[in-house]
């Protein structure tokens, strides 16, 4: 009795190079990994919170006293933060002696996503204004 010829493999090449063997069922492709949410819960229900479109990473939205957002960093940097983010979504730089006291006496203040995203100055806008 004749044996079936074995069809040919999906990816185009030759039994042989296969090792000799055909794979009995296709294998099934992993589905791609889901967002993770942002952690809103970090920072005051009023400030919005979203995924840095470049590393992923949660950030929450100030505003500046000039009226231009500022990505921040989530959760609260206890070493190094210098912004302090009002439950309005109001941010201001503090300076390195004033961010230091306000981190001793225990206030949350938070780094901004420029210093920390791999990507930072791609989505920085500067001012060319003079």
């Amino acid at each position: 009795m004749k044996r079936k010829p074995e069809p040919e493999p999906p990816c185009g090449c030759t039994r042989m190079e296969r090792g000799g063997r055909l794979p009995t069922s296709p294998v099934p492709e992993a589905a791609p990994a889901a967002a993770p949410e942002p952690p809103a819960a970090l920072v005051g229900e009023g400030i919005e919170v979203t995924l840095c479109r470049s590393c992923g990473a949660g950030i929450a939205w100030g505003l500046t006293a000039a009226g231009k957002r500022i990505p921040l960093n989530i959760p609260a940097d206890l070493d190094r933060g210098n912004v302090a983010l009002g439950d309005d979504g109001a941010a201001r730089v503090l300076g390195p002696a004033d961010a230091a006291a306000a981190r001793a006496a225990g206030a949350q203040l938070y780094l901004s996503h420029f210093a920390t995203c791999p990507n930072g100055a791609a989505h920085r806008k500067r001012d060319t204004t003079g």
